[in-house]
């Protein structure tokens, strides 16, 4: 059974997050925590429109997104 996104975003950490490699596109081969720090407009695309089957890179995109608004927030 395929598992929801919320199954995913629950079970990883903000650095397990980080480690994940996109597959695809302008930031192919970076760990998202480069793409945080490189592209911060690329890591909200893979959370608000990216509409591909990779849901663990959703998840951790989504993550790391919400951690550097949390910091953001103070």
């Amino acid at each position: 059974p395929s598992r929801g996104l919320g199954d995913v975003y629950k079970r990883q950490s903000v650095d397990e997050a980080r480690s994940i490699v996109v597959t695809f596109g302008t930031c192919k081969g970076w760990t998202l925590a480069q793409v945080a720090d490189r592209r911060p407009a690329s890591l909200r695309w893979y959370v608000k429109g990216y509409q591909g089957e990779n849901n663990i890179l959703r998840a951790a995109a989504a993550i790391i997104w919400d951690s550097l608004q949390e910091k953001q927030a103070g």
